[in-house]
């Protein structure tokens, strides 16, 4: 009977053993899979960056561009560059509306992340580069003094701005780049606060903290500690 216990007792030390071992093997590959998508983020963004800072560098130190953007032009050429700089203008608001909510649901809902700061990060650089395009979209635009010119610039202009999406789009062996479909974020990302005027400070949210007791539905300035 004895032996029979020990060995009982000896089998599940093994099945713990083995299922920790598993726990930990799945914690490293998620680990290794943020930080993968965490490099995609900043090598995207810096690549943008650094092509925007390039094209701001050209049209200051090209004495060409700078002549062109000073000096006085035909309707049709005006007219070319506000059809250019309005279409990017509209491709571009969805990726700056996506990167705001973003950091907006990251400042408001911080409990829900390991590091909010993180994801707080993604929607800034979603929205600094798609900002930056634009205005280097106007710039080059502007420096440039026939229609073939401007629909060109416009276009290298625009494929900048969809660097995230390509990179994106490549991935497709990462299974969690599921975790940003919209079947995935619509059932998990719900907002759960608010810093709307239109709340009062005294209704409730449905989550409940780490003392049991119900959240605030209402976030204000003096809710959020340092780092928030």
């Amino acid at each position: 009977m004895d032996y029979q216990e020990g060995h009982n007792d000896f089998n599940e030390a093994i099945d713990q053993k083995r299922q920790l071992a598993l726990e930990q093997r799945i914690f490293e590959i998620k680990k290794q899979k943020r930080l993968n998508i965490t490099v995609h983020v900043i090598l995207t963004f810096a690549l943008q960056f650094t092509l925007v800072v390039m094209t701001f560098a050209e049209l200051a130190t090209n004495c060409t561009y700078t002549q062109v953007i000073i000096s006085q032009v035909s309707i049709f050429i005006m007219f070319a560059r506000f059809i250019c700089a309005t279409i990017l203008h509209l491709s571009c608001v969805d990726e700056i509306s996506a990167g705001l909510e973003m950091m907006k649901y990251a400042v408001n809902h911080p409990y829900k992340f390991e590091h909010f700061s993180v994801a707080w990060m993604s929607g800034f650089l979603q929205c600094m580069s798609c900002l930056s395009v634009e205005i280097a979209n106007i710039g080059v635009i502007c420096g440039a003094n026939d229609t073939i010119s401007i629909v060109f610039n416009f276009i290298a202009l625009a494929i900048i701005a969809e660097f995230d999406n390509y990179v994106f789009n490549s991935m497709k062996n990462e299974s969690f780049r599921e975790l940003c479909s919209k079947e995935f974020t619509s059932r998990v990302l719900i907002v759960c606060h608010t810093s709307s005027k239109k709340c009062s400070n005294e209704q409730l949210s449905t989550e409940v903290d780490e003392n049991g007791n119900i959240r605030p539905l209402k976030i204000d300035f003096s809710s959020r500690v340092w780092q928030n």
